[in-house]
């Protein structure tokens, strides 16, 4: 031995993940420095090494390249101790240029099992011999896993690790596990926003940075990154498909995308030169992060770009920003819906979207007060359901309190099988979930009450006055009302098609009632509460003997004039419900009143 060369490094390594959470590497450890211990040896400073989850045929090991490194550095190191020598290396591939490097820098392989591999010709050669032949086993078992994987895979199964939202479940025995795929509700609520989040114009930078503030963690708990964020959207594993070793499988793990919605974010990303926005191009471009899309290619959202012209009269920059389908440009075939000016984008906006369910203070006041008159009721009746509650409740307590003196009085009898404390505890339990759920009702009938009126009031106060409001407002606060009230949009040749979200559509709802007769006032009647606006250009559809204030008219088909100039009386129109007009513009279906007659 070189009397320089005092000193000896350990090395223990595992290869599977499985194995991280078992003692192998302790227990190589524990070998190790008992043979060093039998042979008098030392073992040098901080001169432990080990990987766990690591391929022996794979020299990209973090413990073998610091020990290589110590070895090349440290002229003090005498050997490296392994229990055998595949833990140094499986297969000639990996393990003659770890024995050579070694050599080179003097220092030598002990094997605690395999005490005939040395320095000399024959240890070299039978070295070489059983690295060889672990190596043969090593792949021999890799084509026997990869042959089980396959397997899985046919059944419809992916065979790795679970990606970002999903987990690996074991739904065999512990003896022998059959692990599958399954949603994993903590991450899927988040990944599903991908899609969406693309869409309205988030970059993939962006979408990362929200999903992490939101909660979203990835690998080590840090955040996803804008690569995987793309990978996730292009990935069909989240649409119930996997590839694996070249191959296309149908899934039977649940998808976490829709189709269409994943497709619109792949063509979005696919665009020629397509850039991804900054906040500050977003916050130019907020009509496009609408469900905003173009009439011909119908799946194509439209987007916009800045256009600048330079004017020599007032020597200025002018910037215009025009909407238009995502094909109309770059390498796509172009799309022959012509691109709108914002300006008259806005004008659109406020004839199409806001003008059809915009109500005047006089007909927003006369639908606060039916509301109210119908809440008032309401609430006489809740009140008195609430009465009965604490009526109840009042009982309840005084039945446990009658109880409990008849349990220490000694009253309370056997019941079948049960003793005396136990029918007095059955009965408490019993009464205590009663009162229970008495005082839950009662908190939903109390939070109710408040929330009916300061619904109708919202809704009221966004539909009042809504057109002059939204073309004084700014961007950004149009932009929030569009999305409160649009469902989706069309762009046709500069022209729009809206449809509404509820509860607006109940403004438009019965438009083609009025469409389909001149006469529907006399024959048709409309639910309680909905409004039908009559858009410009269609007044002649009322003959102008009903542009009245007020006219009323049943069930019955009763001539028009008969019905006006001799009013109704309780009698004679059964009670009916009624329907009323408003200067041709307003018809909303309203309980019989008699004072509503004379007005």
């Amino acid at each position: 031995m070189n009397p320089d060369r005092t000193f000896l490094l350990t090395y223990e390594r595992v290869s599977t993940d499985d194995q991280k959470n078992t003692p192998s590497c302790n227990d190589q450890n524990t070998v190790n420095n008992r043979f060093i211990t039998t042979q008098n040896w030392k073992l040098a400073d901080n001169g432990d090494y080990r990987d766990e989850g690591k391929s022996g045929s794979n020299l990209d090991r973090a413990g073998l390249q610091d020990l290589l490194i110590r070895c090349q550095e440290d002229k003090t190191i005498q050997g490296i101790i392994v229990t055998e020598a595949d833990r140094l290396a499986r297969g000639n591939d990996a393990y003659i240029p770890i024995r050579a490097m070694l050599k080179k820098f003097g220092v030598k392989v002990y094997a605690v099992t395999q005490p005939m591999i040395n320095d000399t010709e024959e240890g070299e050669m039978f070295g070489e011999i059983l690295a060889s032949i672990n190596g043969f086993f090593s792949k021999m078992t890799r084509r026997k896993s990869m042959r089980a994987l396959d397997e899985k895979a046919i059944r419809g199964w992916w065979p790795g690790k679970a990606p970002l939202g999903y987990k690996n479940v074991n739904i065999g025995t512990e003896e022998k596990p059959d692990r599958v795929i399954a949603i994993d509700e903590d991450e899927a609520i988040y990944v599903r926003e991908i899609p969406k989040l693309y869409n309205t114009g988030y970059s993939y930078q962006e979408i990362s940075d929200k999903l992490y503030e939101q909660g979203l963690k990835g690998h080590q708990n840090g955040r996803i990154s804008p690569e995987e964020v793309r990978k996730i959207l292009f990935s069909d594993f989240y649409l119930g498909e996997f590839l694996w070793r070249g191959k296309k499988y149908q899934a039977k793990h649940l998808p976490l995308f829709k189709y269409l919605e994943v497709q619109k974010a792949r063509n979005r990303s696919h665009e020629k030169g397509h850039a991804q926005p900054t906040q500050k191009s977003r916050d130019k471009f907020l009509f496009k992060r609408l469900p905003f899309y173009c009439a011909s290619c119908k799946d194509l959202k439209i987007t916009a770009e800045a256009k600048h012209k330079y004017y020599k009269t007032t020597r200025g920059d002018v910037e215009y920003v025009f909407y238009h389908c995502t094909k109309s440009k770059g390498g796509w075939t172009s799309c022959p819906q012509p691109s709108i000016n914002r300006d008259n984008l806005i004008l659109e906006f406020a004839e199409k979207v806001v003008r059809p369910i915009d109500i005047d203070e006089e007909l927003a006041e006369f639908l606060l007060e039916e509301i109210d008159k119908e809440f008032v009721q309401k609430k006489d009746q809740q009140q008195a359901l609430l009465e009965s509650i604490n009526r109840r409740l009042g009982q309840i307590d005084s039945e446990l309190k009658n109880l409990f003196e008849m349990r220490v009085a000694g009253k309370i009898r056997s019941l079948g099988d049960k003793t005396p404390d136990q029918v007095y505890e059955d009965y408490c339990a019993e009464k205590e979930q009663e009162a229970k759920t008495l005082r839950t009702t009662k908190l939903k009938l109390e939070r109710n009450s408040v929330d009916l009126m300061k619904k109708a009031s919202n809704f009221y106060s966004l539909c009042l006055d809504a057109t002059n409001q939204f073309l004084r407002a700014l961007e950004d606060k149009q932009y929030l009302f569009l999305r409160k009230v649009t469902s989706n949009l069309l762009l046709d040749n500069k022209q729009l098609v809206v449809t509404h979200q509820f509860p607006f559509t109940s403004l438009l709802k019965p438009r083609d009632i009025l469409l389909g007769s001149p006469a529907w006032i006399r024959t048709r009647n409309l639910l309680l509460t909905e409004i039908l606006l009559l858009p410009k250009g269609l007044d002649y559809l009322i003959p102008p003997l009903r542009r009245i204030r007020y006219i009323v008219s049943t069930h019955f088909r009763v001539p028009f004039g008969t019905l006006f100039s001799s009013g109704l009386s309780y009698k004679n129109a059964g009670v009916p419900r009624i329907s009323l007009i408003f200067d041709t513009h307003y018809c909303v279906k309203l309980p019989y009143d008699r004072k509503l007659l004379y007005r």
